[in-house]
C-alpha cells in the first residue's frame, strides 16, 4: 500500500487492476501506522494466519478498511506493545474472523 500512497497518485486502470476504488485507497492510505500489524494479530486471535486473510481478497479488503477506520486502533496498539490483551469482544472485524474461522 505504501507504493501507492507515494507522490504519484495510481490511474483508475492501476486500482482496478488491484480490486481498489479510489475511495478504497484513501481509507487505506490514511489508516493509522500499524494497521496491518493489529488486524494480522487481532486475526490470529481468531485461529487465523495472514495467508486465510489475503486468500479472501474482498474480505481482506473490507477487513482493512474497518481496521483503518476503528476508534480502538490505540488499545489494539497498546496490547501489541504489551501493555494489554486484543479487545477481540469487540472488535468490529469479529464476526468476519469468526466466519473465516468457521470455513475450515
Amino acid at each position: 500500500m505504501k507504493r501507492l500512497a507515494g507522490a504519484e497518485r495510481p490511474s483508475d486502470e492501476d486500482l482496478a487492476d488491484l480490486g481498489l476504488t479510489r475511495t478504497d485507497l484513501d481509507i487505506l492510505t490514511r489508516a493509522r501506522p500499524g494497521a496491518r500489524e493489529r488486524l494480522l494479530a487481532m486475526a490470529a486471535r481468531f485461529g487465523l494466519g495472514e495467508d486465510e486473510i489475503d486468500r479472501h481478497r474482498g474480505l481482506a479488503l473490507e477487513i482493512a478498511e474497518t481496521c483503518a477506520l476503528c476508534g480502538q486502533a490505540r488499545e489494539c496498539q497498546r496490547a501489541l506493545e504489551g501493555h494489554g490483551d486484543l479487545p477481540a469482544e469487540t472488535c468490529p472485524n469479529a464476526a468476519v474472523y469468526r466466519m473465516l474461522a468457521a470455513e475450515r
